[in-house]
C-alpha cells in the first residue's frame, strides 16, 4: 500500500477510534443525567437552562470522554501510520480539538470545561502519539 494511502488511512482511523471513546463518554454522561422533561434542548434559551442544570459529574465524564478520545486517536493513528510518525496523531489531536471548540461554542458549557477541553486534549493526544512512535522494546535473543 502507497505511504500517501496509508497516512491517510491513519488518520481517518485515529478520527474513527476517536469519535467512538467520544460518543461513550457522552453515552456515560446520559446515564448521569437526563434533561427534565419538557425541556427544549432545540432554542437557545432552553440549552442554556438544561446546561446551568447539568450536574458536575455528567460534565466531568464528557470531558474525560474527550480527552480520552483524544489520547485514542492519537495513538492509533501514530501506530497504524507508516514509520509511526507522531504527526498522524497530532492531526487527530487537532482536529479533535476543533471540533470541541466548535460544540464549546455551539452549547454554552462552564469555564473549567473550556479550560480543562483547550489544555488537557493537546496534551493527551501529544502522549498518545509520543507513546506510540516508540520503538518495540528490544528482547533478548536466547541461544
Amino acid at each position: 500500500m502507497p505511504n500517501a494511502v496509508r497516512r491517510m488511512l491513519a488518520v481517518v482511523a485515529g478520527l474513527v477510534v476517536a469519535v467512538a471513546v467520544v460518543l461513550l463518554g457522552d453515552f456515560v454522561a446520559s446515564r448521569l443525567w437526563t434533561p427534565p422533561s419538557g425541556t427544549d434542548l432545540a432554542g437557545a434559551d432552553g440549552l442554556r437552562a438544561a446546561m446551568a442544570s447539568i450536574p458536575r459529574r455528567a460534565l466531568v465524564a464528557v470531558l474525560l470522554g474527550w480527552v480520552a478520545a483524544a489520547a485514542a486517536g492519537a495513538f492509533v493513528a501514530t501506530r497504524v501510520s507508516p514509520a509511526r510518525g507522531r504527526v498522524h496523531g497530532h492531526i487527530v489531536t487537532v482536529l479533535l480539538l476543533a471540533a470541541t471548540i466548535a460544540n464549546l461554542l455551539a452549547i454554552p458549557h462552564p469555564a473549567w470545561v473550556w479550560v480543562g477541553a483547550v489544555v488537557l486534549i493537546p496534551v493527551a493526544g501529544w502522549l498518545a502519539a509520543r507513546a506510540a512512535a516508540s520503538p518495540e522494546p528490544v528482547r533478548p535473543r536466547h541461544p
